[in-house]
Formats: C-alpha cells, sequence, structure tokens
C-alpha cells in the first residue's frame, strides 16, 4: 500500500507503486491498482493523466505490453465497467446505450484455497494487441461514464471505473498457461 502526497511525480507514483504490480503481473499474480480518495482529490489526474504527465495507466498498460513483447505466446483482452447507482454498466457494449450486467460470485475458482471472486461473464472483452488498442478502450469507456454536478466537482463521475486487462500467457516448454 502506498499513500502520496501532492509533490509526487507520475513518474515517481508509477515507480513506486505500479512497477511492481505490473512485473507480478507479467509473473502470473493477479494485481489491482486501487485510486481512493475524496471528490477533487486528483484520482483521475493520477490515473489518467493529461497531455503532458502521462497517468499510472498508461504507464502500466505500456510496461505490461512491453513486457509481453519478450514472450512468445500471449493475449490480452480488457473490458471498461462503471459501477453507478448500485448497478454495473458494460461501458463497452455495442451500440449507443448502456448496457447493465450482473456480477457474480464464484467460489474457489480463482485460487486453490478456495476464496471466491468476483466475475462478470456477460461483460464485453475486446481483444487487443498494442498499448494504443487497449488504451482507446479505455478513453471509449470514460466517455461512456455517467458524470453529474457536485459542489466539489461540476463533471464528477459519483462512480467506480474498473478497467480490466486479463492476460493469458501459454509456454508451451512447461505446458503451463497462466491467466
Amino acid at each position: 500500500d502506498h499513500s502520496f502526497g501532492p509533490e509526487a511525480s507520475q513518474e515517481q507514483v508509477f515507480a513506486e507503486a505500479i512497477a511492481p504490480t505490473c512485473d507480478a503481473v507479467i509473473d502470473g499474480y493477479n494485481g489491482a491498482v486501487i485510486a481512493y480518495g475524496q471528490t477533487g482529490s486528483g484520482k483521475t489526474f493520477t490515473i489518467i493523466g493529461d497531455a503532458q504527465h502521462r497517468g499510472i495507466a498508461p504507464r502500466a498498460v505500456t510496461s505490461i505490453f512491453a513486457a509481453l513483447q519478450r514472450r512468445k505466446r500471449w493475449s490480452v483482452e480488457v473490458s471498461v465497467l462503471e459501477i453507478y447507482n448500485e448497478r454495473t454498466r458494460d461501458l463497452l457494449a455495442p451500440g449507443a446505450g448502456v448496457t447493465q450486467v450482473d456480477i457474480h460470485e464464484v467460489q474457489g475458482r480463482c485460487s486453490s484455497d478456495g476464496v471466491p471472486c468476483f466475475t462478470c461473464p456477460d461483460a464485453t472483452r475486446r481483444e487487443v494487441r498494442t498499448p494504443e488498442e487497449a488504451l482507446t478502450s479505455l478513453f471509449e469507456g470514460l466517455r461512456r461514464r455517467e458524470t453529474a454536478y457536485t459542489d466539489m466537482n461540476h463533471s464528477s463521475s459519483r462512480s467506480h471505473l474498473i478497467y480490466t486487462l486479463t492476460i493469458t500467457q501459454t509456454d508451451d516448454a512447461l505446458q503451463a498457461t497462466l491467466r
């Protein structure tokens, strides 16, 4: 866990808190990055960045794809979900409207010790081959988010965004697949 003050650069946040998670993902572990804070505190800037300061999501995507390029067989799928008013919305679903999807708790599928995980089987998953394709999906999802005026932020999303990269790597010599 990490916490950074306002003087921290995007580079510092990525190097100290996110790069190790990217490395672990390439090694076959699950990884998650969560930005938490009050409306207007800089979560979106930290995650997405701006034209002069790339955020941690573009840096992580670039890092993961660079590492995958050194592997023989791999694939990446992305999904973008939003939890808004207790409902899950698929922000990559085809069409102009927003599609509601359900999240299911699954016992024992995520680990050998029976710890439950959560899955969203009806979410749109796009296969991507480049960091640019993965980020295009993220930005499409961001454009489709629900926003509303608040006293703290005139374009607050008032929701939680879940951007997922599902990485599969196959090693023929070991006859193993990492997901």
